[in-house]
């Protein structure tokens, strides 16, 4: 199985359940390895033969970036089916979103959610 894996990206997004979390955006961390039997392009250097990352990275960031979500579980759902949805290629994804402002009393990086799916389990649960 290959991989592309998209690494750390930045997007400010509303998400919580707190009054205070629903007001401003705040950021989130977002890593997705999208798995793929074969990626063709390492034999043709073609853009057709791969997932393009470009795309993947606007699904991403307008999921987190337009949406209003209580929980970072359900921003990683959602997440998951807009990419899924974009490139029939992918069979299978895991989503890391990371909340590093969550509002937690305590030192600590980020809260975070990681979550896999292949297609059909996907498809089965809608």
């Amino acid at each position: 199985m290959d991989k592309i894996i998209l690494k750390k990206m930045r997007f400010e997004g509303i998400c919580g359940v707190l009054p205070s979390e629903k007001e401003l955006p705040q950021p989130f961390l977002v890593t997705m390895t999208l798995e793929i039997p074969r990626i063709r392009a390492c034999d043709t250097d073609d853009l057709e033969d791969t997932v393009d990352y470009g795309k993947i990275f606007s699904i991403v960031k307008k999921t987190v970036e337009e949406g209003y979500y209580d929980l970072i579980e359900y921003m990683a759902g959602q997440i998951l089916r807009n990419v899924f949805s974009a490139d029939d290629m992918i069979s299978a994804a895991t989503v890391l979103v990371e909340k590093p402002q969550a509002p937690i009393d305590g030192d600590f990086k980020a809260m975070a959610v990681e979550i896999r799916r292949t297609r059909d389990e996907l498809e089965e649960a809608l």
